[in-house]
């Protein structure tokens, strides 16, 4: 969940590879009210609240069971940082400002032509795509009542292998382009094979709110790194421009996969695995304060912290043109074949 001032987003994450690279989700976005230290609303539904600490509370709320019952639910809840599949394509797709690239900016699915008359068939739900620096977001929404918004999508890696071939996710689809704004897109092979056509659209209105609240959230719920004696500036979750690695990410992944230093334990145990480290870039572009957020092993861990920090120092993100600090979350892969 995502608390903002008077709305919130409630979001269900499931990773699809090891590597948190590709995810599907869905939720939620409706307003918030804090009504007291002891009650919330959300969406128009009343929860009585207990706060344990400041990093953990309680929901409790009656509703029906399955079987018609009047049933007292309870939920905990602990602060955390945004998922870390969700916060690296976060950061590659809305941060990418780049107009350049013919796949910028959002689109919308117009429909799918049939394989069998050429027809072009109306899409049955409002579908949007948007495509950034590695990785693609894909999300449909529909209305629930006055005040709440449903969506759900499916988001990963991408690439533009050329003017007629994309991967998402690894998967590759064929691109036929009917104008500066229009393209269609063939998905699998033979009869099972579909054609979409996307068309360049503005961005709902309904998405950009939930983008703007996000775009609000201070990582880890806190606004401020702390790196030993050092307090930096108040971080931006996500920023009109991400920090850039000199000469971009693809350099910022060579430059990890070259300065790793493999624990001589993990190649003996044959340990190998992506390390995902969280981090912040500074206003002044240096990085700070690492944390592992999700590892195969403690002992790939301890160097990936290590060569995380002996990172140069990154262009700094911008905020209403001014330079701020950010989070950033890159995975760092060891992989017994590269090892040096």
């Amino acid at each position: 969940k995502f608390y903002g001032e008077r709305e919130m987003v409630s979001l269900y994450v499931k990773y699809e590879d090891e590597g948190g690279e590709n995810i599907s989700f869905y939720g939620s976005r409706g307003p918030f009210d804090y009504l007291s230290d002891k009650a919330i609303k959300e969406a128009g539904k009343e929860l009585n609240i207990k706060t344990i600490n400041e990093n953990n509370f309680e929901l409790e709320w009656t509703g029906q069971s399955t079987s018609g019952t009047e049933t007292t639910y309870q939920e905990s809840w602990e602060r955390a940082s945004v998922p870390v599949g969700l916060s690296n394509i976060m950061n590659h797709t809305f941060g990418d400002q780049r107009t350049d690239r013919p796949y910028s900016g959002t689109w919308m699915m117009k429909g799918v032509r049939s394989m069998s008359t050429g027809e072009l068939l109306p899409a049955k739900e409002v579908s949007y795509k948007l495509y950034g620096d590695g990785s693609f977001l894909a999300f449909s929404y529909r209305r629930a009542g006055d005040n709440e918004t449903l969506f759900t999508g499916r988001a990963g890696t991408f690439e533009a292998v050329s003017d007629s071939v994309i991967k998402e996710r690894g998967g590759q689809n064929t691109i036929k382009w009917l104008g500066e704004n229009t393209f269609e897109a063939s998905l699998g092979n033979g009869e099972d094979s579909i054609v979409e056509v996307w068309t360049r659209a503005e961005m709902p209105e309904s998405y950009q709110a939930v983008c703007t609240m996000l775009n609000e959230i201070r990582s880890s719920g806190s606004g401020n790194a702390d790196d030993g004696n050092k307090n930096y500036d108040e971080v931006v979750m996500l920023p009109d421009v991400i920090a850039q690695f000199p000469g971009g990410m693809n350099k910022a992944t060579e430059f990890l996969s070259e300065n790793i230093h493999y624990p001589k334990e993990c190649v003996k145990d044959k340990v190998e695995g992506n390390v995902f480290v969280t981090f912040v870039i500074t206003k002044d572009g240096e990085v700070v304060n690492p944390k592992v957020v999700k590892s195969p092993d403690s002992r790939l861990s301890a160097e990936a912290i290590r060569v995380v920090l002996s990172m140069p120092h990154w262009k700094p993100a911008q905020q209403k043109g001014q330079d701020v600090a950010m989070q950033m979350t890159l995975p760092v892969l060891f992989k017994l074949s590269n090892r040096k």
